[in-house]
């Protein structure tokens, strides 16, 4: 029961503090040597400076918010396209850098192979003709060219 009045105490204190906080006026003074200052506390030769503490919701200024915030969503659309691009443009990047690497390896292992075979039908070997041969050199380094230009 104490712990609970206590509680309705403390908040009721609180309350009470804000509002003492915002009642608390502002001064205005020039000192000896011409400087202004402001204050919470009057000093000699200060007077109160009267603040208009209601707030009044200026529509030319929810506008200009409204579309500075609209300006931000757009900026942060472009930013979140932009990422997205680049994350797609160098996964496409690797997948190049991959292929080529694959059409490297093949041409030297054709290169240096003593011959090149095709499976047919039945999964048996048959050894390609010089034809075929130099048909299959060929496009490995066609396939070269294309994914390492």
């Amino acid at each position: 029961m104490t712990t609970k009045i206590s509680k309705v105490f403390l908040t009721l204190l609180l309350f009470l503090s804000m509002n003492l906080v915002s009642a608390a006026g502002i001064y205005k003074w020039t000192d000896a040597d011409g400087n202004i200052h402001y204050g919470d506390r009057p000093q000699e030769s200060a007077h109160e400076i009267k603040v208009n503490t209601g707030h009044k919701p200026d529509p030319q200024r929810r506008e200009h918010q409204q579309k500075r915030d609209r300006l931000l969503e757009v900026f942060d659309e472009e930013r979140q396209e932009k990422r997205a691009n680049k994350a797609q443009i160098a996964q496409l990047k690797a997948e190049q850098q991959q292929k080529c690497f694959e059409a490297q390896k093949r041409l030297e292992q054709y290169k240096t192979a003593g011959y090149l075979y095709k499976l047919d039908d039945d999964g048996n070997r048959t050894i390609l003709e010089d034809e075929e041969h130099a048909s299959a050199l060929e496009n490995a380094q066609d396939s070269v060219d294309h994914w390492c230009s």
